[in-house]
């Protein structure tokens, strides 16, 4: 399954929304109707079986201006990328 988006990976531009969403589509596809694109309702959950485990905020009206927001803070911050994408992990929880 990642052998495709490894092989995407070196042609994408990390801080462009364009490529974010590419990539999405690539790693959800088939776990999600709303593979590429900003989630347009309702929450992400993750489930145990029946069992929710997380959900994942923020309410989709507040995706897109938060993603532009985290992709800003990373094509202007001077930190590692490694801190980048911890900081974006965290940014998006």
């Amino acid at each position: 399954m990642l052998i495709k988006p490894m092989k995407c990976y070196w042609k994408k531009n990390p801080y462009s929304i364009k490529s974010m969403l590419q990539a999405h589509k690539l790693l959800m596809t088939d776990l999600t109707s709303e593979a590429g694109i900003f989630r347009s309702g309702g929450g992400v959950g993750i489930f145990a079986g029946e069992q929710l485990i997380h959900m994942a905020p923020p309410p989709a009206e507040y995706v897109t201006e938060q993603i532009e927001s985290l992709i800003g803070w990373a094509e202007s911050s001077e930190v590692h990328p490694l801190i980048k994408s911890w900081g974006g992990f965290r940014y998006v929880r």
